[in-house]
């Protein structure tokens, strides 16, 4: 038994055979932009109860599809793949299983696709009408009304830390605005909670782990272990206790009510150590906008090194719906655009 991936133009994914071993969800933009820790990424969903998949980039050994508790519990999974295991042009990748459930023997075949990144320019607006959707985790996908489109978690699907890409990894300050209506928690009385990362450096680890353990971003979010709404710097090591920077401030969330979001992030470089800052307003459609930021500074290298970064959409433990993402360039007090 085979299970194939093709990859082509508009990145549709063909299923090879009859049987759906694999359900495929999403599958990487080949224009993204990687830096670092951050990686174009395959999820999908395991069909039966076989363990056994694998899956090889660029003929690379086979490798075990991995699992974990959080990030891609079976029968989820999340495919990382690192800009060192990227060539441009041309790429490969395969999934298959055993001939049969006793035997380890594996027949391949893979399908390609071509990667191209190309670098952001600002200012930009995602508006979702005709956007691959460029997912880190989870299942999300495009709703679309009359009054245009907006993305979110699939229904039944949402789980811990489901992010979906704005963007690839850039340079620089940026403000990002958007719209947001929350409809419920989704996990009984866990934590949960929504946002907008205008800064996600990725998964950092060790090389070889799969699913990836660290973290590194700013986010403006509301948590409802707080219960508010804050801005974060964070950055989680696999060796080493994650380091937090955070300014909260008590709100009252309303399911079904849109809220506007604005979220600014910029490095100070002309104090030494660098500092860099993250301030966010968020109010109710309708009212006025705040003229006070919620706003947190801290060293650079304290909480997040010098790298480039994408925006991302977060969605925790919760059915939530994002607008049009609008990014822009902000011109800086503190030492350039």
């Amino acid at each position: 038994m085979i299970v194939g991936l093709l990859l082509g133009a508009g990145y549709q994914l063909l299923p090879l055979l009859e049987q759906n071993v694999v359900t495929l969800h999403h599958a990487p933009d080949s224009q993204i932009q990687l830096d670092a820790d951050l990686t174009l990424n395959i999820t999908g969903t395991i069909a039966g109860p076989q363990r056994d998949l694998h899956y090889r980039i660029n003929g690379s050994a086979w490798q075990p599809i991995p699992h974990d508790k959080l990030r891609a519990s079976f029968p989820n999974f999340t495919l990382e793949i690192a800009s060192s295991q990227l060539m441009i042009g041309e790429n490969c990748i395969g999934f298959d299983v055993p001939v049969t459930y006793q035997s380890m023997q594996l027949e391949g075949r893979q399908r390609c696709f071509d990667y191209q990144p190309r670098a952001m320019q600002l200012p930009f607006t995602v508006d979702w009408a005709d956007e691959t959707l460029n997912v880190q985790d989870g299942h999300w996908e495009v709703v679309r009304d009359q009054h245009g489109a907006t993305v979110r978690p699939v229904p039944g699907s949402e789980d811990y830390d489901r992010i979906l890409l704005v963007s690839g990894a850039f340079a620089g300050p940026r403000r990002v605005e958007t719209q947001l209506v929350f409809r419920q928690a989704t996990n009984g009385k866990k934590p949960f909670g929504f946002g907008v990362l205008p800064l996600w450096g990725g998964h950092p680890d060790q090389p070889g782990h799969y699913p990836r353990r660290g973290w590194r971003f700013g986010l403006g979010w509301y948590y409802s272990r707080y219960p508010g709404i804050g801005v974060e710097l964070s950055e989680q090591l696999v060796d080493s206790p994650a380091r937090f920077a955070k300014q909260l401030q008590n709100f009252t969330i309303t399911p079904n009510q849109p809220y506007n979001l604005i979220i600014e992030a910029e490095w100070q470089r002309d104090q030494q150590p660098a500092v860099v800052e993250l301030r966010m307003k968020w109010w109710p459609e309708g009212e006025s906008e705040p003229v006070h930021w919620i706003s947190v500074q801290e060293r650079a290298e304290d909480v997040l090194p010098s790298h480039d970064y994408a925006v991302a959409l977060l969605a925790h433990r919760t059915q939530v719906e994002f607008g049009s993402v609008r990014v822009m360039p902000i011109v800086s007090a503190h030492g350039g655009e």
